[in-house]
């Protein structure tokens, strides 16, 4: 059994037993609303005991103790619920030393990349005696994403940008660069990030950056919790600037489903919808 014991870097590769029992985990809270997808496709979402407030899938989770999110978790609650296992996704020193001074086992969840995913399902089905389910489960998200890429292979790649903003107006703009595995579905779907140059995993840009780029599809990503007339504003904030091609054909789109920021098995359904906006002729 791999468990990640008191990391000192969030994105370490190694998983430290920390009692040395070797058991499996009966009880776990987990920060990492995609990790929480892992273990129930896995077969072992009863063993969660708490999740985070951004948690919204699968609805069978729907009564199980939110404690708060990777940046505020309630640690009262989590000792509470008495937990032998803690999956988090990136750091929270607060809650590691909660942990580490009461023994309970930490798993750092790293998912960055699309290789991340298919790493963290891995670790995940070996940590619960799952291998089969994991490598099944592995598979099936290959076979979807190799269908996506195999309807948009040969075609000319649409020029994308990818924001995730606020709704009030348009400014304070982050997208993807590299190193996220969002550049790598936007690609996979036969897209060209614009900002797919850039190094940063998550950059801020400018309008000016936006315009020089000329982006002939914008998708703002705006999952969930918002009322219907929100998501046209998102929308409608674009249209003075009919300069961009994607603006003036037309093509700003807004997802609001809410796997669109979740780097889980269901990012299958992101690679299918974003090629349906990039290639609707391909797209099935």
């Amino acid at each position: 059994m791999m468990l990640a014991g008191c990391a000192r870097d969030s994105g370490t590769s190694e998983n430290l037993a920390t009692d040395g029992t070797g058991a499996i985990p009966g009880r776990i809270v987990a920060l990492a609303p995609n990790s929480v997808e892992i273990l129930w496709e896995l077969g072992v979402g009863s063993r969660l005991v708490g999740v985070s407030r951004y948690t919204v899938y699968p609805p069978q989770l729907a009564h199980v103790p939110r404690i708060g999110g990777q940046r505020d978790p309630n640690l009262e609650a989590i000792v509470t619920l008495g937990p032998d296992l803690v999956i988090l996704r990136g750091r929270q020193e607060k809650l590691e030393k909660l942990c580490r001074d009461r023994g309970i086992a930490v798993f750092y969840d790293p998912t960055n990349r699309l290789s991340d995913v298919y790493e963290t399902i891995t670790r995940l089905g070996a940590m619960f005696d799952r291998v089969e389910q994991a490598d099944a489960l592995c598979r099936r998200v290959r076979e979807r994403l190799a269908r996506v890429q195999g309807r948009a292979a040969g075609r000319p790649a649409v020029k994308v940008l990818l924001t995730m903003r606020g709704p009030d107006r348009l400014a304070n703009i982050g997208t993807v660069g590299q190193g996220s595995y969002l550049h790598e579905l936007i690609e996979l779907a036969g897209g060209e990030n614009v900002f797919g140059d850039l190094d940063v995993a998550y950059p801020q840009v400018s309008i000016e950056e936006i315009v020089v780029r000329r982006p002939e599809v914008i998708i703002e990503v705006s999952p969930g919790g918002r009322p219907a007339g929100g998501y046209v504003q998102l929308a409608e904030q674009w249209h003075p600037l009919r300069q961009i091609p994607a603006v003036r054909n037309g093509r700003v789109h807004v997802l609001t489903e809410d796997y669109a920021m979740i780097p889980s098995p269901r990012l299958v359904l992101l690679a299918e919808k974003l090629l349906s906006l990039l290639h609707p002729d391909v797209a099935d």
